[in-house]
């Protein structure tokens, strides 16, 4: 979850967030620096927009969309550079909820830097902030990957903690 760092000042602009994030590399394996020892950057824009309902079953939909840039190291004095995107909505009932992800990237070296993935994930909201789920991710495209994860997500409700 993202942070919001201003208020909203009218009820049909959405809520905005931008994010700078710096990944460091772990290791010298080389040759699998795209998936796990790559030095990079990102810098994004994410637009969100939450509808509250007053119904005893249905709690809420939002949906957000994100556009950014991502820049990874390839080699010993190469980057790669894209543009970042991504859709997501999520639908919060009184004891389901369910999000699905739409999103990738689009590089510049044509070597597998276009990846596009769907993932969709189910879970339970329990009390005291637990959330068993399952979720999975699809490859769409230059992603190979299929996952499937079962879990237990904890929450902290940091507006009411004392």
């Amino acid at each position: 979850m993202h942070h919001q760092w201003f208020k909203k000042s009218s009820p049909y602009i959405p809520s905005a967030v931008v994010r700078i994030g710096i990944k460091t590399a772990s290791g010298g394996n080389f040759e699998n620096k795209r998936f796990i020892d790559a030095p990079g950057y990102f810098l994004d824009l994410a637009l969100a927009e939450k509808i509250n309902w007053e119904n005893k079953w249905a709690k809420s939909f939002s949906l957000s969309g994100s556009i950014g840039f991502y820049c990874w190291q390839t080699g010993r004095a190469e980057q790669n550079d894209a543009y970042m995107y991504g859709l997501r909505a999520e639908f919060e009932a009184l004891y389901l909820r369910l999000i699905t992800e739409w999103g990738g990237y689009i590089g510049w070296q044509n070597n597998g830097d276009k990846p596009m993935t769907l993932k969709t994930k189910i879970g339970i909201p329990c009390p005291y902030g637990l959330e068993p789920y399952v979720a999975y991710q699809y490859g769409i495209k230059d992603w190979q990957y299929h996952e499937f994860r079962i879990g237990l997500k904890y929450s902290i409700d940091m507006k009411n903690a004392d």
